[in-house]
């Protein structure tokens, strides 16, 4: 079948399906028109009025409303309703600088409150993918690899940036250090699935996730605590408090710690202990509203975080996976150093401004900095040969303007500008003895970096959406972006015989213009149904390489089509959606035969298509939801070396490609033809096929304002690959399943939970680093005790 027969079989399975819902579930015949969505989120007039729908609670709080300036203090809980209740509650996002009930937008979206996000076991961003399809986390050590859909980071480079975008507080958050951070005194999160070219722009090629933290109310004082103990010594306590300060004032303090014993065994010297967890975060929020029509909203963050370093293990028939201990959860390290050690803050002021005419004007700016400090033993052995000693300073500035049209008419808008500025310094020292070790011989070698890398990012964005009739409507986005790169600093290597020191010394610099956008089609067919289809595209930011040149931007652009519905008078929603994506000018490793070195660089595309299902349902004290995906890709034309593959392990002391005719005469030159590989139509790099995930809960009444809930939540991640080479061993992360369980007893404001998580105790590889690998966590059991006030 080709491949717009696959785009068009696709996209019209979608759509029979859904038309086919709503036929049988249509209102009786004669039934009203139904009216201009009266049942949307009314407009309200400030921070302190919440995120209420009239029907239902919101399910999340805003991180750019249209009117709200920030989510009220107290988690929302829309997908929370009391026992008995026999309706899922509004999901409200805000990803489009409004308030919006996520049923009537074209958004491919998981939105998930604080409250949800505990229930179901999300601790950090990475155990998002247990909740959200199409997802997927890995672990490289120092970067977290997050892909939606196959698409967003698939190596290692100080310059090349992700391509899921992450917010927090409205503030744009580049480094992957802060994809480290905890997730403590959580309103909301949304994971948006696809390319966000108009309101996120660069950098969102796989989507964006957006955070937003707790605030606090005028005039309201509450808080809530939470004690935390399991296996592994675990220690985890948790607290937020707010309190008006008068009537124009309020203040809002929160924290976290946490102190956990690794799950590894170091039988190396002792002094380390790779994988612990010494955790502590802090954050005091303040809300100034003198009037009706203005807020402020400040926000200050600090993060500290020590887990005495990576707990890498060599990957099994790789050079020093003999002297690992089979044990995946034992290791065995000569460094007695080994650490990682890391900072961040964060201060953001958010203004909100309301024109007479229902106008709002609202800037949200802050600096962000990040601090990491890591030594590791690359090896991962007894061995002395390799480890590393690594120093990355981020600071990032911002700031986003925002012009948003009232919610009334048939007419919406919103236009805005935002400005990125980021530093990253990176100070790094690789030590490779490389002395002759399993056969192969290797020269002793330090490798020092040393670099400091500017970027600027800016942004010119507006939205319209016109309502045609009381059902149909359109929405046309674009947006300008603007982004410059340079480097400084320089690569020196100091092997035996030396060579000159630094391979560079210049100031390699990339500056680019992009344009991107969306174009909607929505039509809500009656009140509960809606049908979108849409087109739109992104991009990855391109960038320099060292020791010189420059890479180009990623592109893709997204064919969508999706179908939104409310079943059973309010017990069942769904949202399911269909994508066909046309994916260009990849940024890969690529190895370059006639220079004998790699560097970033564009090479081949990719055809990704598939389907995304999501549902919750409830009825009585029974509640449940379910998320599904499909997600085929396949990579273009495209061969490469793979130099894992050579006789060294690497292209190390090789030489150049030999001309035709002659023979391999090392160091002068080498034949690479041989170790080729064609990798026509494979998998994307972090591109599960299927992603699957589902929880459900029972709460029983027991009286006198007592609860038991028994919950039991599921999640399936199949196969994926970490390289586009695909070497089975090394390169493939088998499929997993993780079940988790939980028991809550609740009496008026306490609440009392035992859980488990990984119930099976599955061993899992969960990302890989050059050689080595890393495990997910092992079966983890505890209490946890919660009051609020």
């Amino acid at each position: 079948m080709s491949r717009t027969s696959d785009q068009t079989s696709l996209v019209c399975t979608v759509a029979g399906a859904a038309l086919a819902t709503v036929l049988f579930s249509a209102q009786p015949a004669g039934a009203q028109a139904m009216p201009a969505r009266t049942d949307d989120p009314a407009p309200v007039a400030g921070p302190d009025a919440g995120l209420q729908t009239p029907a239902q609670p919101a399910t999340t709080a805003p991180s750019a409303p249209v009117v709200p300036a920030s989510g009220s203090a107290a988690d929302t809980t829309g997908t929370q309703s009391a026992a008995g209740d026999n309706t899922v509650g509004d999901i409200i996002v805000t990803a489009q600088r409004r308030s919006e009930n996520a049923q009537r937008t074209s958004l491919a979206v998981t939105a998930l409150n604080g409250a949800e996000l505990t229930r179901r076991g999300v601790r950090d961003l990475q155990d998002l993918q247990n909740v959200s399809p199409s997802l997927s986390f890995a672990d490289a050590g120092i970067l977290k690899f997050a892909n939606i859909r196959g698409v967003g980071l698939n190596l290692q480079s100080p310059t090349v940036v992700g391509g899921v975008a992450t917010y927090r507080d409205g503030l744009f958050a580049p480094s992957p250090i802060f994809l480290n951070e905890g997730l403590f005194d959580i309103a909301s999160v949304e994971v948006l699935r696809g390319p966000q070219g108009t309101f996120v722009g660069q950098n969102s090629t796989g989507g964006a996730i957006i955070q937003k933290t707790q605030s606090p109310e005028l005039g309201v004082t509450e808080g809530n605590a939470e004690l935390n103990v399991g296996n592994f010594h675990l220690f985890k306590g948790d607290l937020g408090l707010s309190v008006p300060l008068g009537e124009t004032l309020a203040l809002r303090v929160a924290g976290q710690a946490e102190h956990r014993n690794s799950f590894y065994t170091n039988l190396g010297p002792l002094g380390s202990a790779p994988g612990r967890v010494r955790e502590e975060h802090g954050r005091v929020s303040l809300l100034w509203k003198p009037s009706r029509d203005f807020s402020a909203l400040l926000k200050s963050e600090i993060n500290f975080g020590d887990d005495g370093g990576y707990p890498a293990s060599p990957i099994p028939g790789t050079l020093y996976a003999p002297l690992d201990p089979a044990d995946p959860f034992v290791f065995n390290y000569d460094r007695t150093d080994v650490r990682r050690k890391e900072f961040s803050s964060r201060t953001s002021l958010e203004l909100n401004l309301t024109t007479a005419g229902g106008v709002v004007v609202r800037s949200i700016s802050g600096y962000q900095y990040g601090y990491q400090n890591f030594i590791n033993d690359n090896d991962g052995t007894t061995a002395p040969e390799l480890s590393q000693n690594q120093k990355i300073h981020d600071n990032v500035y911002s700031t986003e303007l925002n012009i948003i049209s009232p919610d009334t008419g048939r007419f919406k808008w919103v236009v805005g500008g935002s400005y990125v500025y980021q530093t990253s310094q990176l100070d790094l020292h690789i030590y490779n003895a490389r002395a002759p070790f399993n056969g192969r011989p290797f020269p002793t070698q330090d490798t020092f970096i040393d670099t400091v890398n500017p970027k600027t990012a800016l942004g010119l964005f507006a939205q319209g959406t016109y309502r045609l009739t009381d059902t149909l409507s359109v929405d046309v986005g674009g947006r300008f972006s603007h982004d410059i790169q340079t480097q400084r600093g320089a690569l020196t290597l100091s092997p035996v015989p030396p060579l000159p020191g630094r391979l560079d010394a210049s100031s390699p610099r990339y500056e680019d213009n992009r344009a991107t956008g969306k174009a909607a089609v929505n039509w809500q067919v009656t009140r509960d149904h809606l049908f979108y289809a849409f087109v739109a595209n992104g991009f990855k930011s391109g960038g320099v390489n060292l020791p010189g040149g420059t890479f180009l931007p990623e592109r893709i652009t997204d064919f969508e089509a999706g179908w939104k519905g409310t079943l059973a008078g309010g017990m069942l929603r769904t949202q399911l959606n269909g994508f066909y994506m046309n994916y260009s000018d990849l940024q890969l490793n690529i190895f370059n035969p006639a220079t004998a070195g790699s560097s970033v660089a564009n090479a081949g595309k990719s055809t990704i298509y598939g389907v995304e299902a999501q549902a919750q349902v409830r009825a009585g004290g029974f509640a449940a939801s379910g998320n599904l995906s499909y997600v085929h890709s396949a990579l273009g034309r495209l061969s490469q070396v793979d130099v894992r593959a050579l006789p060294n392990g690497s292209a190390q002391g090789l030489g150049v490609q030999c001309p035709a005719g002659v023979a391999s005469n090392p160091p002068a030159c080498f034949n690479y033809a041989p170790y080729i590989v064609a990798l026509d139509g494979r998998q994307n790099p972090y591109s599960p096929r299927w992603t699957v995930s589902a929880d459900a809960r029972y709460t029983l009444e027991l009286g006198d304002r007592q609860t038991l809930t028994p919950q039991v939540n599921v999640a399936y991640l199949s196969e994926q690959t970490t390289n586009i080479f695909q070497r089975p061993v090394l390169d493939v992360l088998r499929a997993r399943t993780l079940v988790g369980a939980q028991l809550t007893y609740a009496w008026r404001n306490w609440t009392v939970t035992a859980y488990a998580t990984n119930l099976l105790d599955t061993t899992y590889r969960v990302g890989n680093d050059g050689d080595n690998t890393y495990y997910g966590a092992p079966r983890q059991f505890g209490a946890r005790v919660g009051t609020r006030f």
